[in-house]
Formats: C-alpha cells, sequence, structure tokens
C-alpha cells in the first residue's frame, strides 16, 4: 500500500528503539555495522543485562506485579516506554495511542523452566506464556486507550505490526501508535530450528557459500507512528509504503521463484521506480532456501541498489527481525553515515557463486564502503507459511 497517495495521510515516524545483542543504542550500533572489523565469535544471542534491568525498574514503577514478569515483558517495556513518553509529552491523547506487537516466543522460556523444576505456580504465571497477553499487558500500564492486538506471523510479524499500525493511522482510529515486535531465545524455538537442520553452530554467514544456517537471538525494534505533524515537527522520517502478501508454498520453506516477495515489495515501492530505493535491509537468513529466493527477487526487481543482512551481527530475532530493521532504517535515514556492511575486509571471495551476480554486486563490502546516496530504505520480511512483508522509509524532505 503507498502511502504517497492524496488518499492517504503521511505516516510519520518520530521515534524509534531498537534492542539486540549488541544493545539498544542505535548510534553505537550503526557505527559497529559499518565497521570492517568482521563479527567472528559465537554469540548466545542474548540481550544485554542492564536493558533488563531497566525493563524492571521501569515494571515497578507501573506497578507490574512481579507474578506477572516475563523476559519478553521486561525487555518490551524497556523499548516500547520512552516511546509512550514521547506521544504523551507531545499532547497525543490516550485515547488516541495504540500499540501493535508482534511476537511469538511470549512466556514460553519461563514456562518450561517451570515444568523443568515441576514448580506448582499461581494461574498468572503460566498465563504469560499466551503470546496475546503481553500487549495489553503494557498498554494497560501506561493507561493507552487505543486498539491494542497481536500480531503473530512467524519471523513477519514485527514489520507487520507496522503495517496494521499504519493501516489505523490512515484511516483516523489513532492519532499515534507504537508498532514493531520482539522475540527472546526460548529452548523450544531452539530445539525446532535444530530439529529441522537449519542452525548454524557460529554465526550466520548471509549469501557466503560457507554458510551453515541462521543463528538465533534476541531483540526487535518498535516505532512511534503518527499522522500528528504539527505535535512532532522535528519529524525526520516517514514510512512512504508498505506491502504484503502470502504465496502458502510450504509450511516451512520459501517460494523458490520468489513470486509473494516480489508482490510485497512492488506494493511497498508503489509509484515509484526500484532504482529510487537507496538501501535495502535484507531478509538474509543464511540459510540456502532463503537466501537464494531473496538473491533471486533482489536481482529481478532492485539490481544495483545496495543491500545488506545484518544477521551476522544480530542473529535471526524471529519477530522481531523485520521490526529491529525497520528501527535500523530510521535510525540510519536520521542519523546519516556509512551503510551497514554484508561483507566484511576480504570476505568478498567467500560469496555463494551460485546466487545472481548482480544480486552479489550490489550487497555492501567494508573494502569499499558506501553512503546512502538516496534518502529510501526498503527493509523486508520472510516467513514460514508463506508470509511476506516490506516496508519502504524515507527522509522527509
Amino acid at each position: 500500500m503507498p502511502m504517497d497517495s492524496g488518499l492517504n495521510p503521511t505516516i510519520l515516524i518520530p521515534a524509534s528503539t531498537m534492542l539486540s545483542a549488541l544493545g539498544d543504542d542505535p548510534e553505537r550500533f550503526l557505527e559497529r555495522l559499518a565497521s570492517p572489523e568482521p563479527f567472528s565469535e559465537i554469540p548466545d544471542g542474548a540481550a544485554p543485562g542492564e536493558v533488563l534491568k531497566k525493563g524492571r525498574r521501569i515494571a515497578r514503577d507501573l506497578g507490574i506485579e512481579e507474578e506477572e514478569e516475563s523476559r519478553e515483558l521486561l525487555l518490551a517495556l524497556a523499548l516500547t516506554a520512552p516511546l509512550f513518553e514521547r506521544a504523551r509529552s507531545a499532547g497525543v491523547d490516550l485515547s488516541d495511542i495504540g500499540f501493535i506487537f508482534g511476537a511469538t516466543t511470549a512466556g514460553t522460556p519461563e514456562a518450561a523452566e517451570r515444568i523443568r523444576e515441576n514448580e506448582a505456580s499461581p494461574v498468572k504465571r503460566w498465563r504469560m506464556m499466551e503470546i496475546g497477553r503481553t500487549a495489553p499487558l503494557i498498554a494497560r500500564a501506561f493507561g493507552i486507550a487505543g486498539p491494542v492486538f497481536t500480531v503473530s506471523t512467524a519471523c513477519t510479524a514485527g514489520a507487520k505490526a507496522i503495517a496494521e499500525g499504519a493501516r489505523l493511522l490512515a484511516r483516523g482510529r489513532v492519532k499515534a501508535i507504537v508498532a514493531g515486535g520482539l522475540d527472546v531465545l526460548s529452548p523450544m524455538t531452539l530445539a525446532g530450528f535444530s530439529a529441522l537442520g537449519a542452525r548454524s553452530p557460529e554465526r550466520a554467514k548471509p549469501f557466503r557459500r560457507d554458510r551453515a544456517g541462521l543463528h538465533l537471538a534476541e531483540g526487535g525494534g518498535f516505532l512511534l507512528m503518527t499522522t500528528e505533524a504539527d505535535k512532532f515537527p522535528e519529524t525526520r522520517v516517514r514510512l512512504r509504503g508498505f506491502g504484503e502478501s502470502s504465496d502458502a508454498h510450504h509450511i516451512c520453506a520459501p517460494d523458490p521463484t520468489g513470486d509473494g516477495a516480489k508482490r510485497a515489495i512492488l506494493e511497498a515501492l508503489g509509484d515509484l521506480a526500484p532504482s529510487d530505493t537507496g538501501f535495502a535491509l535484507l531478509h538474509g537468513t543464511a540459510t540456502e532456501q532463503n537466501d537464494a529466493m531473496e538473491a533471486r527477487v533482489m536481482a529481478e526487481l532492485l539490481p544495483g541498489v545496495p543491500a545488506a543482512s545484518l544477521k551476522r551481527a544480530v542473529g535471526h530475532q524471529l519477530a522481531g527481525a523485520g521490526a529491529m530493521n525497520a528501527a535500523a532504517a530510521c535510525a540510519l535515514l536520521e542519523k546519516g553515515g556509512k551503510l551497514p556492511n554484508n561483507f566484511f575486509a576480504g570476505e568478498r571471495a567467500f560469496a555463494d557463486e551460485r546466487l545472481p551476480e548482480a544480486f552479489l554486486k550490489s550487497l555492501t563490502d567494508s573494502d569499499a564502503p558506501r553512503e546512502l546516496v538516496i534518502p529510501r530504505i526498503l527493509v523486508s520480511a520472510f516467513a514460514f507459511g508463506g508470509s511476506n512483508a516490506a516496508l519502504l522509509f524515507e527522509k522527509c524532505l
């Protein structure tokens, strides 16, 4: 759905937050991604402890009971609290603020621990396993009275939550909305991807011939989105368009033709030519089937557009993946600087030569660093079951 039509309001993004194993500081995050130094150590993928402590302090301040706490809740509080406060301080009424949360793991890590220990816990502590429980709990704690719901479409959930937020804004249901996604490490998820043979024992290496699969990690991102330009006059980024599709090719494998992915990207681009995109933040999981599909799509639709996957740096955050890429896109448009690298010093020699040459040439490389020339960034997310989502951000002129 292109958002530049006269039928739709301009959707501004006054603020965003992001979280990964690298922390929650966007400036340091972008600097590290643009560094020529590769990510080589095997990560555990966990979010930094200080972010968890921040979330716990917020929970205490809001009066959330300890029995209702989960790792997901605490990390989500740390990311969303600044955005709700920004909306309220700008004068947006609580009844005009909504919250959409993309998630898949919920409280399964805590539940698995209680099962292992045969712990007799109150019902309240088991309910945190419900995927739809965290969003209303956060909304009630902040007094948010607009629409609140959860999106759970595997690895597109965070990106689709942002698209849902854009729809609510375009229809006038809310004046501001916090939307995005987050997932935490869960033994159930780790076991599931291991059973599929998709996990790597080392960091992911998207689009390299020596890749061994994905590595799972915690994190995600959230955006404050609004149509109230007068309340946020300093906003520098907007959502230009979004696209979604479902190809239903296979329960856990992408359609190798990429037709569904193409539809989502073209819908996000709207009336823009693909060459009007300045950078593409790829889904890039470092699994053979996803990499091949995405390379084919990008070579066909956006040849020559600089592109990179961040999974080498941050791991695969599942529901949080597209939302963290969205927050990274907003930070890059706002702050500028060098583009994140897909290949680090001397690594281009490891590119998978089976992938289209036009695509491989577009992947960013620390040996020839690039800057954002065209102020538009495309974010893609793909998921099990054939779910596809694309978001297009641009700098406000």
